[in-house]
C-alpha cells in the first residue's frame, strides 16, 4: 500500500503525539542542513511522507517543521 505524501502550507500546525509543530518556511538552502535542523528529523515514519523541498512544493518554498513549545 503506498503512502500519500502531505502537503502542508506555510504556518500550518498539526499535533503528534501531544507536541505541537508549525511548518515555517525555511532560508536554509542545503537539504541536508535543512532536515537536520527541523524538529521532525528523528522520526522517520512521519519525516519521510510530508513534502518540505522547494521543487517538490506548489508554492516553491522550503520548508522546516518546529515545535511549538508552550511557555508555562
Amino acid at each position: 500500500m503506498k503512502k500519500e505524501l502531505i502537503y502542508c502550507k506555510v504556518g500550518k500546525i498539526f499535533k503528534v503525539k501531544d507536541k505541537k509543530y508549525i511548518f515555517k518556511e525555511s532560508f536554509i538552502e542545503s537539504e541536508i542542513e535543512n532536515c537536520v535542523s527541523c524538529d521532525l528529523d528523528n522520526n522517520p515514519t512521519l519525516c519521510y511522507r510530508m513534502i518540505c523541498s522547494a521543487s517538490e512544493r506548489l508554492d516553491g518554498k522550503n520548508t522546516i517543521i518546529k515545535e511549538i513549545k508552550n511557555a508555562k
